[in-house]
């Protein structure tokens, strides 16, 4: 709580949902370059991202939705990661 009260402190309310689903990318961007891109213009004003594992199944699913945690806590130093886990 304190990572996001935190972040609402300097005026950054809004939680980015990285629901991103393969089959609806533009075919030029992998799910990780669509991502990168999303954070990359969202960043400043970020509160929070929250990925969905949901859109990230199988072994090669898992590794994109690790690089993209990886990206974020490079490219959004202090911006908390909230994992939508729900399934079903």
């Amino acid at each position: 709580m304190e990572l996001l009260a935190s972040q609402q402190s300097m005026g950054n309310f809004v939680c980015v949902g990285l629901d991103s689903d393969p089959k609806r990318i533009p075919s030029a961007y992998s799910q990780l370059a669509f991502n990168q891109r999303l954070v990359e213009a969202t960043a400043d004003f970020a509160g929070a991202y929250k990925p969905n594992l949901a859109f990230y199944p199988g072994p090669d699913g898992k590794k994109a939705l690790m690089a993209t945690i990886e990206f974020i806590w490079t490219h959004a130093p202090g911006v908390p990661v909230i994992l939508d886990a729900k399934q079903g």
